[in-house]
């Protein structure tokens, strides 16, 4: 196996970047077991869920950062591991924690996706030579052809203007640039549920789990463990 483990990446003007297995495969083999990229706890659940490893027991954690009140651990251990990745984006959690914008007030979901542009951003900034978070389809075209695109576009826009205010001296990007990065996360992100309660507690994103196409008959099977995806095999495939 090469870097992509069992898979080759391949792609066509019709259907952009895929992977293909590179090898013959088994029904029930483990072909990739992935931690997330980038990932943000639901807005409506950010004190009850951890921000490293994403699980939750229910009551409200009360280990957290205390500069930007916003991440919330599950024990001092997930606290020490997420540092360095949270150090990078902490002055601007803290700045969207003060911030008295009508966005903040108005919808936790647009709160959700602004988080989860900044991480990406900062995983960009963070790894300039990584393209995997660079390069996924960002969906903008199929978009713009649907009934529901001026809904979208009012919820990027909305997304985008509070990006500006409390981002502004960290990014220069363009409205459009936003855009395509919220519809990047819209085309390949992941939720994470508690599967007893039905309740969502965050999403994520996985570069390589992102490049297996859906399909009505699938060949492969995402089993999720915590914040980690297993992708087993369903059927002999070479």
């Amino acid at each position: 196996d090469g870097a992509w483990g069992p898979f080759r990446l391949e792609s066509s003007v019709a259907e952009g970047r895929f992977l293909v297995a590179a090898r013959e495969v088994k029904a029930g083999e483990l072909l990739l077991e992935t931690a997330p990229d980038v990932g943000v706890v639901n807005e409506s659940g950010v004190n009850r869920v951890c921000a490293r490893c994403f699980h939750s027991d229910g009551p409200v954690f009360e280990i957290r950062c205390g500069q930007c009140e916003y991440a919330y651990y599950c024990s001092e251990a997930c606290k020490v591991e997420a540092s360095s990745l949270h150090s990078v984006e902490c002055a601007v959690l803290a700045r969207l924690r003060k911030s008295q914008l009508q966005l903040a007030g108005r919808n936790r979901n647009l709160l959700t996706s602004l988080r989860l542009l900044l991480q990406v951003l900062y995983y960009r900034r963070r790894t300039p030579d990584e393209t995997l978070l660079r390069d996924l389809c960002d969906g903008l075209a199929a978009f713009r052809l649907q009934p529901s695109w001026l809904e979208r576009s009012r919820r990027y826009q909305a997304v985008a203007e509070c990006f500006a205010e409390i981002c502004g001296d960290d990014f220069q990007w363009t409205s459009e640039e936003v855009f395509a990065v919220l519809g990047m996360a819209d085309s390949n992100v992941f939720s994470l549920w508690i599967s007893k309660a039905q309740h969502r507690t965050g999403c994520v994103m996985y570069g390589v789990a992102s490049l297996l196409n859906h399909s009505c008959i699938p060949n492969v099977a995402r089993v999720q463990r915590g914040c980690r995806a297993e992708l087993f095999a369903l059927r002999d495939v070479g």
